[in-house]
């Protein structure tokens, strides 16, 4: 399909994709997530829908901002996340550390600029996808109901499906 060809190389390339004209339902959803690689399964099932009723103790079930982050970091397989980031400095010797932090706040600072953000209200029929290697996403605070159906890939799955359909040859 030159559709999902596409929808996979912006994804590739940017690191964020959308899908237009999906109808706004489970089912549609999947199809459209599937056409880029097979769903993950975690603690929400394998694709899930959810809106701000406080069902789970997670700050997505809210209407409240939420700020830059990438998703699973507290799984031991998340969904395109480099879990290497947390191993301990092991080798920047000592009297670099200060420099270390120093180079992290002013890359928190260049992350946080407003100039460096991209706004997009999502509508219904609407499917994004976000490298969660690569982009941070976040969200405003929003008053009334809004419903959002989610679904996870693993990277390597994503990964395979660029190599078959031929928009990446290797890593």
């Amino acid at each position: 399909m030159e559709s999902a060809k596409k929808l996979l190389e912006s994804l590739w390339v940017y690191g964020v994709a959308a899908a237009v004209d999906v109808p706004p339902t489970v089912e549609d959803t999947r199809r459209a997530v599937e056409a880029v690689a097979p769903i993950m399964h975690t603690t929400f099932g394998d694709i899930a829908a959810f809106e701000a009723n406080l069902e789970r103790a997670d700050t997505a079930y809210t209407s409240e901002y939420i700020g830059l982050h990438t998703d699973n970091t507290y799984w031991t397989q998340p969904a395109g996340y480099n879990a290497y980031d947390r191993a301990e400095m092991s080798t920047i010797e000592t009297d670099k550390v200060y420099e270390v932090y120093s180079a992290y706040q002013k890359l928190g600072r260049a992350i946080t600029e407003p100039s460096r953000e991209f706004q997009i209200k999502l509508q219904p029929g609407t499917t994004l996808f976000i490298d969660n290697f690569r982009v941070l996403h976040a969200r405003k605070a929003f008053d009334g109901r809004r419903v959002m159906i989610f679904a996870y890939v693993l990277r390597d799955e994503f990964l395979s499906r660029l190599k078959v359909a031929g928009v990446f040859s290797g890593l």
